[in-house]
């Protein structure tokens, strides 16, 4: 599946194929980020995590940066900071830009506890949908 097939899987669409890494719906309801499979990992207290590093100078002034940046305040004001993932896996992950190998819709949600706009680095959790209460 290509990564714009895995976004469209959301009932989104990317602004540019090649270098946008987020996207919404046309209501705002939908927030949908690419999350690189390297980066996830597993909390001592055993939710799925994910940290996304502090991005370079050169970086930033990617196009999508900022599309990404204004996407991730929206699911932050709008979305209760809940995301949809799309899981792009890259060719060789240490590459600068990567090159992504295969994307697809993840079957969870993710939600951004921690956001830094300058850098766009941002720490996300998975949302646990329906998880039992204690009593």
């Amino acid at each position: 599946m290509t990564r714009s097939e895995a976004f469209a899987s959301y009932g989104v669409t990317l602004v540019n194929q090649q270098w946008s890494w987020s996207a919404r719906n046309d209501d705002g309801a939908i927030v949908v980020l690419t999350f690189w499979q390297d980066h996830f990992y597993r909390a001592p207290n055993g939710k799925t995590m994910y940290a996304f590093p502090p991005l370079s100078d050169a970086e930033r002034k990617r196009p999508g940066f900022r599309e990404l940046v204004e996407n991730i305040e929206h699911a932050i004001a709008h979305c209760d900071g809940v995301v949809r993932a799309v899981i792009s896996r890259a060719k060789d992950p240490a590459a600068d830009p990567r090159k992504i190998i295969s994307s697809r819709p993840a079957r969870f949600r993710m939600r951004i506890m921690e956001f830094d706009s300058a850098t766009g680095a941002f720490i996300a959790e998975q949302v646990v949908d329906g998880a039992k209460r204690e009593h």
